[in-house]
């Protein structure tokens, strides 16, 4: 029995050895996969440090600023940046009462008081109005300078939005401009806001614009590249002799053309490029000679050797020289501009020809603009017919060239809602910069103002006008 249980005993003890060996080896293999995952985590750690090495660590907990601003205010709640009504009245450097009109002050009691900024001669003024109200009644007295609850005067909005979506600065270029030359501090939280009041104000302007160049005799219309975000949109521009409206984040079909000069209503002439959107679009219609002619001279440039481009731009730019003469004479000219449109027909000697993969890419444009030509002959000459229309579509264009340089400088829109109110605005400061002799901020800030008490603005004076010239 006692030789039994000596062996069992052995192999209890041999059982155990080898259980404890498999832990073992368990747990030399868990210690090398710990060491090779810390090795990978140091490293990881060594390579971000490097990466961060150049910038400045930030202790915000330990602010010594905000300690200091802590131990002054003898709490620790937090600011709330706004600045209450009683520290602004230490600001104030005039006083106005205001109220309704018509009725005289002892009627009248007070209701609110407001504090605003104005822009005045280049300074800056601030004014604390006392708006009363008639006694009996809901009758208050309005300040027709300053847009709803706006804490700043219409002049230093009007002032903004001239260095934003005329100029083309940054938002914070123009508060630092307006910081700068007037003494009148902006915050970066409140421009937004004053741009939305601006746009909402003025979008009535905006759609009366929208019918004055509906009913125009002449516009130019052209468009260009602009993003919503990371989207790809367009700008596009309608513009006659008294009117611009711009049109931000749209696409580039004829979806657009329709909402603002719908087919069978326009009846005026359309000055565009030779874009095949335009073909056919209008009843009449003036194609830009200078894009014609710049295809022509890069050809002719680029490969001089090939005389066939040499000969072809002169003969061309003849045509053009004869049209523009034409233009001149007062006589009939008909008969004329069919024997221009005849040496179009003549100069254009490839325009049935068919081209092959292995075309060469300067041959290709050359017999490409020649079937331009032809596929737009009678829209070539419409400014020889009319004298008010120009043989190219450079108004437009050079109006364009600030859309052009704010998107390289990556100043365009970020939402949908952002285009429109950048459409509404700019559409008004450029149609004002054609209708006003004086296109400055004090002339600007009047016209807007007289407006808002009369109740009716220099675009629905002229909507009215040429409405009684029609039925006259």
């Amino acid at each position: 029995m006692a030789e039994v249980w000596y062996l069992r005993h052995i192999r209890d003890l041999e059982h155990k050895l080898r259980k404890a060996e498999e832990e073992l080896k368990k747990e030399k293999e868990q210690r090398e996969k710990s060491d090779k995952e810390n090795k990978r985590l140091k490293d990881e750690i060594a390579r971000f440090a490097l990466s961060k090495d150049a910038k400045r660590p930030k202790f915000p907990d330990y602010s010594l600023k905000k300690h200091e601003n802590d131990l002054k205010k003898g709490d620790t709640k937090k600011s709330t940046g706004r600045i209450s009504f009683e520290e602004k009245l230490k600001t104030v450097q005039f006083e106005k009462n205001v109220y309704p009109e018509g009725v005289s002050p002892e009627k009248c009691g007070l209701r609110s008081q407001r504090i605003v900024t104005h822009l005045k001669n280049g300074q800056k003024e601030v004014w604390l109005y006392r708006i009363h109200r008639k006694s009996w009644g809901k009758v208050t007295g309005k300040l027709p300078q300053v847009y709803g609850k706006s804490e700043y005067g219409v002049e230093v909005l009007v002032a903004l939005s001239f260095l934003v979506y005329v100029l083309k600065l940054s938002q914070d270029q123009a508060r630092e401009v307006m910081m700068f030359f007037s003494g009148i501090e902006v915050k970066k939280s409140e421009i937004e806001s004053l741009f939305n009041q601006l746009g909402k104000a003025w979008e009535k302007e905006f759609n009366v614009l929208s019918t004055l160049i509906l009913s125009s005799s002449i516009v130019h219309v052209d468009e260009t590249g602009w993003k919503i975000g990371k989207e790809n949109c367009y700008t596009w521009i309608f513009k006659s002799t008294s009117q611009t409206l711009l049109l931000y984040g749209e696409k580039r079909n004829e979806e657009v053309l329709d909402r603002i000069l719908p087919r069978g209503i326009f009846k005026g002439i359309g000055i565009t490029d030779c874009y095949k959107m335009y073909e056919k679009y209008f009843n009449v219609a003036q194609k830009c000679w200078a894009h014609f002619l710049r295809k022509a001279i890069k050809l002719k440039l680029f490969f001089p050797e090939k005389k066939k481009y040499q000969i072809f731009f002169k003969e061309l730019y003849e045509i053009f020289v004869d049209a523009k003469g034409l233009k001149e004479k007062k006589d009939s000219k008909a008969n004329e501009v069919l024997k221009l449109e005849e040496k179009i027909q003549k100069i254009c000697t490839l325009k049935t020809k068919k081209l092959g993969k292995r075309t060469t890419k300067d041959f290709r444009e050359f017999v490409n603009l020649q079937k331009n030509l032809m596929r737009n002959i009678k829209d070539l000459f419409t400014f020889v017919l009319n004298p008010d229309v120009n043989p190219t579509n450079n108004d437009a264009e050079q109006n364009l060239r600030h859309v052009a340089k704010s998107r390289n400088n990556y100043q365009t829109s970020k939402t949908k809602k952002g285009a429109k109110r950048h459409s509404i605005i700019a559409s008004v400061l450029f149609s004002l910069r054609q209708n006003l002799k004086n296109f400055s901020l004090t002339n600007v800030t009047a016209e807007v103002m007289k407006s808002q008490l009369e109740g009716k603005s220099l675009f629905q004076n002229q909507i009215e006008e040429s409405f009684e010239t029609l039925i006259a």
